[in-house]
């Protein structure tokens, strides 16, 4: 399970980056790795930050597999680390739900219109 000291904030929006190289299952999320954490809507920020500490490996794990083109992956990865993290259930139901509207719809949406951003 990734431990959090490798992943430190930026102080710079929600930024942040991995500060030695994890293994979770058959992916290493590389050293220098930076992702601006959770697309987390501001309303739902009380229930989880979108640079909680707690989630960020799960993120990192997410980010570095959408990148990679694996999205399917990078939900079930995302699902079985926030369990493995120890989030609250409440916590996990909205953070999936997020990954699954965003995966289903607003992607799609995005590629259609040209409008998706995908970092390498």
């Amino acid at each position: 399970m990734p431990r959090y000291s490798i992943i430190t904030t930026s102080g710079v929006g929600y930024n942040f980056t991995v500060h030695e190289p994890f293994t979770y299952k058959d992916i290493t999320v590389p050293k220098g790795f930076t992702s601006n954490g959770a697309n987390i809507p501001r309303s739902f920020w009380s229930i989880v930050p979108p640079n909680y500490m707690q989630i960020l490996p799960a993120i990192a794990v997410h980010d570095y597999l959408c990148r990679e083109s694996e999205f399917e992956k990078a939900n079930q990865y995302f699902k079985e680390l926030l369990i493995e993290q120890n989030v609250r259930p409440y916590k996990q139901k909205v953070l999936n739900s997020g990954v699954v509207i965003y995966s289903k719809y607003i992607r799609p949406t995005l590629k259609r219109f040209n409008l998706y951003k995908q970092d390498k």
